[in-house]
């Protein structure tokens, strides 16, 4: 899914690159209960590149318990150099 020069924009504007930076990332998302739903919207693909808008809605349970959730409209960057399409540049929080 992700492709090997890959990027992830975090909630606070910070760019992790590459698949190990982007999977350690979300393994600590996942370690933290958090719960992500993609809703795809539009897809404009133009030769190996595909721009995606989407929604993204994440869920979870603060630490003073309180339920969080939060709905974003991103987009994010496909491409298929790799034979398979992969997700380039994703944006789950919006773009800053």
């Amino acid at each position: 899914m992700l492709a090997r020069d890959g990027c992830l924009l975090t909630g606070d504007g910070t760019v992790i690159s590459g698949r190990e930076g982007i999977r350690s990332v979300l393994r600590q998302l996942i370690a933290m209960g958090v719960a992500a739903e993609v809703e795809p919207e539009t897809l404009v693909i133009a030769g190996d590149t595909a721009l995606a808008k989407e929604t993204w809605t994440t869920r979870f349970v603060r630490s003073n318990g309180a339920d969080y959730s939060r709905v974003v409209a991103t987009s994010a960057v496909v491409r298929h150099p790799e034979g398979a399409r992969k997700l380039h540049i994703a944006a789950p929080w919006g773009w800053g």
